[in-house]
């Protein structure tokens, strides 16, 4: 069964998204958990760039007076485990809020999401100039990642390739 987020604060929107199994290392700013999750799980991380992107799109398309779809979450989030439903979707007016929200909240760290979105974005920038440096002939081995060694760029490249992290 899927579901729209029911919530009372905008805090508390942000809070429900984020996915239920980094819910306790995103609450207690764990980024060192956090950053491992999603070395370990790139396509999470990649939801990611494209859930900051739809929020982007409403935003905009909210500011040109038009409207916009809903979004339904790719990764089982917080409010998914404490109302036992299978699918989490925000409406257009709620993307709208929480893109809002993690705006407003940027630099004083109260938007979890916006914590997330930085992390993941962090990690996909440093794969992406490591490949570049790859292809560019500026190194001969890369350990860009935290939790992961790679032993040439040859492993590299297929960690890219398995996860089709087309950067």
């Amino acid at each position: 069964m899927s579901s729209i987020i029911v919530y009372t604060t905008t805090a508390d929107l942000d809070r429900l998204c984020v996915p239920s199994a980094i819910y306790s290392e995103t609450i207690a700013k764990n980024t060192t958990a956090i950053t491992t999750y999603f070395e370990n799980n790139p396509q999470v991380m990649l939801q990611f760039v494209g859930f900051n992107s739809a929020l982007k799109l409403a935003n905009q398309l909210n500011y040109e007076e038009k409207c916009g779809c809903f979004y339904t979450f790719s990764w089982n989030t917080q409010y998914n485990v404490v109302n036992s439903v299978s699918k989490t979707i925000l409406n257009f007016s709620q993307q709208v809020e929480l893109y809002q929200y993690m705006l407003q909240n940027w630099n004083n760290g109260l938007s979890y999401m916006r914590y997330l979105s930085a992390i993941a974005l962090g990690i996909l920038l440093k794969l992406k100039r490591a490949k570049y440096n790859i292809q560019a002939g500026l190194c001969n081995c890369v350990s860009p990642l935290t939790t992961r060694t790679f032993p040439n760029n040859y492993a590299f490249i297929q960690y890219l390739k398995n996860n089709n992290l087309n950067l």
